[in-house]
């Protein structure tokens, strides 16, 4: 069986990846993963939203059959059906370790969907105890930050300065939680590990 790693970003375009064709744009990594492997010049989402985009890719299913059809909250909460298959629960049946790292915008925000490991970054989460991110920002010194992840509403959109120092941002978390557990992966056991990250729709520069 072979190891999975699934990288997302969150509402990056074609046209922000320097090896797509756009030069201006600084993304070693993301290139250097496009000369190694395949881009897909013409994949799109079937729904762009968060967390109907997100359930799409646990079930391969759209939100006729998974009901996310847009971003649901606490104040209209909705879950995905019981019996309905996951990706991540078909692959820990079958001997996975399967890991979440970073934003899941699952519903409510602890269920685990299949995975049995996770490690959540979201971005407004309701309770501290639900966010292992927001632990680690408490930890290092950041409690007091109300938008870890940047000012919403008016300015989600726009580029804003981060607060918090490069090496805790949450890119960086995301990212060195992902390597801490392919360190810790031995061969006697398969992995999934998606890495989710709320980067860069409203970029903390």
């Amino acid at each position: 069986m072979k190891n999975i790693l699934l990288i997302t970003t969150d509402q990056q375009r074609y046209d922000t990846i320097g090896a797509m064709g756009y030069d201006f744009m600084e993304t070693p990594n993301l290139d250097r993963l496009a000369a190694e492997g395949c881009c897909y010049p013409n994949a799109y989402s079937s729904n762009p939203v968060c967390m109907a985009a997100r359930h799409n890719i646990i079930t391969g299913l759209t939100a006729r059959y998974h009901g996310f059809d847009d971003n649901y909250f606490e104040d209209d909460p909705k879950t995905i059906p019981y019996d309905l298959p996951t990706l991540p629960q078909l692959l820990s049946d079958a001997g996975y370790d399967t890991i979440a790292v970073g934003k899941m915008h699952f519903q409510p925000y602890r269920r685990h969907n299949g995975f049995t490991k996770m490690e959540l970054m979201e971005e407004i989460p309701r309770h501290l105890e639900d966010d292992e991110y927001a632990q680690y920002l408490k930890e290092q010194g950041y409690g007091n930050l109300q938008s870890p992840h940047g000012v919403r509403h008016l300015l989600y959109m726009l580029p804003q300065r981060s607060l918090i120092d490069e090496e805790h941002h949450g890119s960086s978390w995301v990212a060195q939680r992902s390597i801490d557990h392919l360190k810790k992966h031995t061969e006697k056991r398969p992995f999934f590990l998606w890495s989710s990250f709320i980067a860069p729709p409203s970029p903390p520069l």
